[in-house]
């Protein structure tokens, strides 16, 4: 009995450390698409493992060998339809699928790039001389996986990937060739072309550009009585049924030979270490010795500028963090060679803090150095894409004390610009060597930091120690000091933008100049200065991006209908209402609007009210142009501004509207629903119904009602005497309750000290 319980309890211990492991497993995440003839399913991967395919007809399952993960199959199906697939469904041991289909449709599979595997449904395609029975024979059969993970040909057919790739490729290029040349008087030399398409598309295979498909297999395609009895090879085969899966490579560097074989998702080869290794191109020697002998070499005795020569000279600058001077010398050298090239993109990371160069274009994944360059080479770091952080960081630390300290903020700022604070953080600590000295390019990346987790005054301080430090960095701070104080309703001082005028004057022209003078405007308006911060618009504005204009002018007719005086407010409302549809902020316009209306300016208020717009704002600008209608005495307008509306403040307009058509019953009723019982109450009066005005009204009105009810009371006297002594008691009755209600609804008197 206790051996048998033992043995229950190791079962249990068993199934929890297995249920446990695929619970902490890593997830992996399946997407989907539809195209035109087949269905695409792609698994992100962490890398590539053998894999094998098994079944047949509708029903397939693929195994990888690797340890259990979790398969997120939740959004399979959002971009496609349940035409071909029925269901997606993980292994139970957690590393496969099995994939039921609704069709005999044909499942190809392939790895793209380093971690991608993508699985194909095609829609089955009828193809000669072919027996539907060998066909599902065929389907059924699992490609052979290669020792990486990868399909590759069965042993009896031509060759491997690259032999069976090059040789369709090149065949079927030249059956065109040949078919076409049948009526033509002459023949045409094929060799030259077949070599050189198969060189060609021999280079693809090795990039990872394209790859074999097990599907359909070669014997499948080889139509009966097309085989040439030539010696050489020629293999005819059927029209769209090329066993290729092509990677479309447009924009991708060509670096010739200087790929290391490792790549990124989308099969671009990562430029190596070596090729960016910034440590190695100089010494701790000094500068002027450094570079006055490399400047000697720079050309022969014949004085022609040597080559070999520049390009070191070039990366001695680079090494020192000279991007202009590099530049200057790489100009003298052949611009088309690859070193040449990350050369001069990287010259231009350190000078303008991104390039125009697609060198290092979606190199952020690869585990070499090139993560880092391809980090900085963007002025925007690409959202939705997979970064290499730890290559990022290894090759930062790897960089001279210098360099690091010049671009890890730079860098750490691109990734606080993305929302990517934790990755920005672990930069600025490896840029962080001495703590208690950081420098202000540190100090400027650490405020954005706080910025962006909400922490103004942090933010604040900081970036006040860099403005008065008054280094290359104290101008960009400033912009961000005056940026945060505004969006967080601090407030600037006169000083801050006296220093941001005298700033934008000494950078005009510059992007960072562009920032400064926006500032500088913005920041007038905000200390109350309006007078000069439209006279500083419409000088500063020829110069500026018209972007930057527009969010000038909505921050400065922002501040204007918040903070100015009525007069100020008037002058200058009326001056820009010709900008009113030009691009200004429908926010901006209802506040806009909504001043002018407190002020009793319909008319102006209606020009900020006119333009279209959507959402929120559309709403909004609805109600005021109903308010707008109603001070004007269109009432049924204003109830067509209000179509479709809800809320209590569009039941009071409403009201307003009924009220001013003469409907005071059903205004009345309108407002008992807002809950305006004083509202309801005039509309009652007006209404002339007693009995409501009775259960709305105080006591004193009601005791003025109740005297006009009592009026027809039939215990009258008949007397002549009596009669006129009913009456006087009744006129001293009314005088009185009149009286109290005049004394309770009077308004109080003010009194002044």
């Amino acid at each position: 009995m206790i051996a048998r319980s033992t043995f229950k309890v190791s079962i249990l211990a068993v199934l929890g450390i297995f249920v446990a492991s695929i619970a902490n497993a890593e997830q992996v995440r399946i997407l989907s698409g539809a195209h035109d003839g087949y269905s695409r399913l792609v698994v992100h991967m962490p890398a590539r493992v053998p894999w094998t395919m098994s079944g047949g007809n509708d029903e397939r399952e693929i195994s990888f060998t690797t340890k259990p993960f979790q398969l997120d199959t939740s959004l399979v199906f959002d971009r496609i339809t349940g035409e071909r697939l029925s269901s997606v469904t993980p292994l139970a041991d957690g590393v496969g699928l099995k994939i039921a289909m609704k069709c005999a449709c044909d499942v190809d599979a392939f790895w793209l790039g380093q971690a991608m595997f993508v699985i194909d449904i095609r829609d089955p395609r009828p193809i000669e001389n072919q027996d539907s029975e060998t066909l599902d024979q065929e389907r059924a059969k699992p490609p052979v996986p290669t020792s990486d993970g990868g399909p590759r040909s069965d042993p009896d057919e031509v060759g491997g990937a690259q032999s069976k790739a090059t040789l369709l490729a090149a065949q079927h290029f030249t059956d065109q060739l040949e078919n076409r040349s049948e009526a033509a008087p002459y023949q045409i030399d094929l060799g030259i072309a077949r070599q050189s398409l198969a060189r060609e598309i021999a280079r693809a295979v090795s990039l990872g550009l394209v790859t074999a498909r097990e599907r359909p297999p070669l014997s499948q395609n080889v139509r009966p009585g097309h085989v040439d009895e030539s010696p050489e090879p020629n293999i005819r085969l059927v029209a769209d049924a090329i066993n290729l899966n092509a990677v479309n490579s447009a924009g991708l560097p060509d670096l010739g030979g200087m790929n290391s074989g490792v790549q990124t998702a989308v099969g671009a080869a990562c430029i190596e270490t070596s090729d960016v290794a910034i440590s190695a191109w100089g010494t701790d020697a000094q500068f002027a010795s450094q570079i006055g002998t490399e400047r000697r070499r720079l050309t022969d005795e014949f004085d022609r500028v040597t080559g070999d020569a520049a390009m070191d000279l070039a990366r001695r600058y680079l090494y020192f963090g000279f991007g202009a001077e590099a530049i200057q010398v790489l100009n003298l050298v052949d611009g088309t060679m690859p070193e040449a090239k990350i050369a001069k993109a990287i010259a231009q990371i350190m000078e303008e803090g991104h390039t125009t160069s697609s060198v290092f274009s979606g190199q952020l994944e690869c585990e070499s150095d090139a993560a880092l360059w391809s980090a900085l080479s963007y002025e925007a770091l690409p959202e939705n894409t997979v970064v290499n952080i730890d290559a990022i960081l290894r090759a930062l630390s790897a960089l001279p004390n210098h360099t690091r300290a010049l671009l890890g903020p730079q860098l750490a700022r691109k990734f606080t610009a993305v929302g990517q604070i934790s990755f920005a953080k672990r930069i600025l600590r490896v840029v962080d060597r001495n703590p208690a000295d950081p420098s202000t390019d540190q100090v400027l990346a650490g405020a954005e930091i706080d910025i962006s987790q909400h922490e103004p005054e942090l933010a604040d301080a900081a970036l006040e120690a860099v403005v008065a430090a008054n280094t290359e960095a104290s101008a960009e701070a400033l912009v961000r000091r005056i940026d945060n104080r505004l969006q967080t309703g601090r407030g600037v001082s006169q000083d801050m933008a006296d220093l941001a005028g005298a700033y934008a004057q000494e950078q005009e022209g510059t992007k960072v100049g562009h920032d400064l003078a926006r500032v500088y405007i913005q920041a007038t308006a905000a200390v109350g200065d309006f007078d000069s911060a439209f006279s500083e618009m419409y000088r500063l504005f020829p110069g500026m991006p018209t972007q930057q204009q527009r969010h000038v002018t909505d921050t400065v007719l922002e501040l204007l209908a918040v903070n100015a005086d009525d007069v100020t407010f008037l002058r200058y409302a009326n001056r820009m209402k010709k900008g009113a549809d030009a691009g200004l902020s429908p926010n901006v316009g209802n506040m806009l609007g909504r001043r002018l209306l407190d002020l009793g300016f319909t008319g102006l208020a209606e020009i900020y009210l006119r333009p279209p717009t959507t959402g929120l704002d559309l709403e909004n600008r609805l109600k005021l142009r109903a308010e707008s209608n109603l001070k004007n005495g269109a009432p049924r307008q204003a109830l067509v501004d209000l179509l479709g509306l809800t809320g209590t403040d569009v039941n009071v307009l409403r009201e307003m509207a009924k009220s001013q058509l003469g409907e005071h019953r059903s205004a009345q009723l309108l407002f008992l629903s807002a809950g305006e019982s004083e509202a309801a109450l005039q509309e009652a009066l007006l209404a002339e119904d007693w009995t409501q005005v009775k259960a709305l009204a105080d006591q004193e009105l009601g005791n003025v009602v109740a005297l006009g009810a009592a009026d027809g009371m039939s215990d009258e006297p008949t007397g002549v005497l009596a009669r006129n002594r009913a009456l006087l008691d009744a006129s001293a009755l009314a005088r009185e309750e009149v009286e109290n209600l005049l004394q309770a609804r009077a308004l109080p008197v003010a009194t002044g000290s």
